[in-house]
């Protein structure tokens, strides 16, 4: 094991055999270390009607975004409790719409 590598890093790793006949030779491979993983984002939300908008950005790290996820968990309805029910959306964009609110 090797420790205390950079994320989302290139290294080349060579590797011999010894035996009591002397060395063989190198092998030799490329490896790159895991990406970390991204801080939750921050969020800004807007309402309409029957919409509700996130936009949504993220802190620059050691990794590549690949997308954003918002859950939308409906919880009450003219001050009645509601059985959890949520409804997730992916994008590649910053802005994530949840339609037909009602």
């Amino acid at each position: 094991t090797i420790t205390g590598l950079t994320l989302d890093t290139t290294y080349q790793i060579q590797v011999a055999a010894v035996s009591t006949g002397g060395m063989g030779p190198y092998s030799s491979t490329n490896v790159t270390t895991l990406q970390d993983v991204p801080p939750a984002p921050t969020s800004t939300f807007t309402t309409a009607a029957t919409s509700i908008t996130a936009m949504l950005s993220v802190a620059p790290g050691h990794y590549q975004l690949a997308k954003y996820c918002a859950r939308f968990t409906r919880t009450k309805v003219s001050g009645r409790t509601l059985p959890l029910a949520a409804v997730t959306l992916c994008t590649s964009t910053t802005t994530v719409v949840l339609t037909g609110v009602t």
